[in-house]
C-alpha cells in the first residue's frame, strides 16, 4: 500500500469489482493516489479479508486535507428485500422508474410505505459509520450507489447466491425485473435523503453501464445474481475520475 493515500474506496462486496479493475489499471484517480479495499467480513466460518471499520476511519483521519472517501458500504438491501418473489406479488408507483401499468393482480404498496421500509433497511450501521468518517478528518465523503439489478430473471434465478437459494428462490421464482428496478430506485433515493444532512453526496452508477431502461447492461454482469464485473469497476473508476473534485495544485 502507498504511504499516504488521498482517495479511499472502501465498502462491502460491491467494492470487489472496483478493486479488481484498479489492480489492472493502477495510476491516479481525480489526481489522487488510491487505496481500494473491502471491509473484513464473516461468511459462515470463513473470514473475508479486508480492513476493519476502525482501520478505515483511522486511515482517513490521518490522510491529507484534500483526501476523499468514496464509500461502497452495503448496497444489496434491495436485493435481500425483494429478489425472491413474494407469495403475494406486489408492485408500487416509483417516480424514478415511470411505468404506465402496474403488474396485473399485484398488491399495490403505497409509495410512502416502501420509502419507510428502505429507511429501516439502510439501517443504523451505514449512517453511523459514515458519521465517523465525516468527523474523523477534513476530507470529503461520497457514497457510490450500488449497481442496478439485472433484467434477466433466469440469470438471476440460476446464478443466485446461497442466501437466496437457501430461502427458496428456485421454488418461489424471481420478482419481476421492473419491480426489482423500482426497489433499487427507491433505495437510492432514500440513500440521498438519509445522507444529505451529513453533507454526503450519492454518486449514481456510470450511465454507460446501464440499459436504456436503467438495468445493469449484460456485458457488465458479474458471475452471480447481484454483483457487477471488473469491466463495471473500470467504468466506475472512469466516472470517479470525472466527477470527484480535482486535487488542488500545491
Amino acid at each position: 500500500m502507498i504511504d499516504r493515500p488521498e482517495l479511499f474506496i472502501l465498502g462491502d462486496s460491491h467494492t470487489t469489482a472496483i478493486a479488481r479493475a484498479f489492480k489492472t489499471r493502477g495510476g491516479l484517480v481525480a489526481d489522487r493516489q488510491v487505496f481500494v479495499s473491502r471491509y473484513q467480513a464473516a461468511k459462515g466460518e470463513t473470514i473475508i479479508e479486508g480492513i476493519t471499520h476502525a482501520e478505515g476511519v483511522s486511515m482517513f483521519q490521518g490522510a491529507a486535507r484534500n483526501a476523499v472517501l468514496v464509500s461502497t458500504i452495503g448496497g444489496n438491501q434491495f436485493n435481500a428485500f425483494g429478489m425472491i418473489q413474494h407469495p403475494e406479488p406486489f408492485d408500487f408507483y416509483e417516480p424514478d422508474v415511470p411505468t404506465e401499468d402496474l403488474l396485473p393482480g399485484a398488491c399495490i404498496i403505497p409509495q410512502r410505505t416502501m420509502e419507510a421500509t428502505f429507511r429501516k433497511l439502510l439501517g443504523v450501521r451505514d449512517v453511523e459509520l459514515l458519521k465517523m468518517y465525516r468527523k474523523s478528518g477534513p476530507g470529503r465523503v461520497f457514497v457510490l450507489a450500488p449497481p442496478p439489478p439485472k433484467e434477466d430473471d433466469e440469470f438471476v434465478r440460476t446464478k443466485s447466491e446461497s442466501l437466496f437459494r437457501d430461502n427458496g428462490i428456485e421454488e418461489a421464482g424471481v420478482t419481476p425485473a421492473i419491480v426489482r428496478l423500482k426497489l433499487w430506485a427507491v433505495q437510492v433515493r432514500m440513500m440521498r435523503e438519509i445522507f444529505a444532512p451529513l453533507k454526503i453526496d450519492v454518486i449514481a452508477p456510470p450511465a454507460k453501464a446501464l440499459t436504456a431502461v436503467g438495468f445493469l447492461a449484460p456485458e457488465f454482469y458479474g458471475k452471480d445474481a447481484t454483483h457487477a464485473n471488473k469491466e463495471y469497476g473500470e467504468m466506475v473508476l472512469n466516472l470517479l475520475d470525472m466527477v470527484l473534485p480535482r486535487k488542488p495544485i500545491a
